[in-house]
């Protein structure tokens, strides 16, 4: 199915739909010229947990946590200590000299 841009920005939803149904792919056109093609996923693949431990591994190394949608985190921050208020302090530079780059 051949549609224009401005026809899928419009009926965006209804497009969708129709690709989630089970429906032909579809040909975004800009000016009679093809740019992309929308179609329906494949089954999703299941996660690898041994890669994900992998990645949580690594990036705890490095400070930061991997996280899933809609889990709550063990991990709990802290506010640093407050300024005295007549010294500006650049965070960003900060931050990255607490950090093992």
């Amino acid at each position: 199915m051949r549609v224009k841009i401005a026809e899928l920005k419009t009926h965006l939803s209804k497009y969708i739909q129709s690709l989630r149904d089970g429906g032909e792919p579809i040909e975004v056109c800009v000016r009679e010229k093809t740019v992309a093609y929308l179609t329906q996923l494949k089954e999703p693949e299941l996660a690898d947990s041994r890669r994900d431990s992998e990645l949580a591994q690594r990036l705890e190394k490095r400070g930061l946590s991997l996280q899933q949608l809609g889990r709550i985190s063990d991990r709990t921050l802290s506010p640093g200590e407050p300024g005295d208020g007549k010294q500006m302090e650049n965070s960003i530079v900060a931050i990255r000299a607490e950090k093992e780059w």
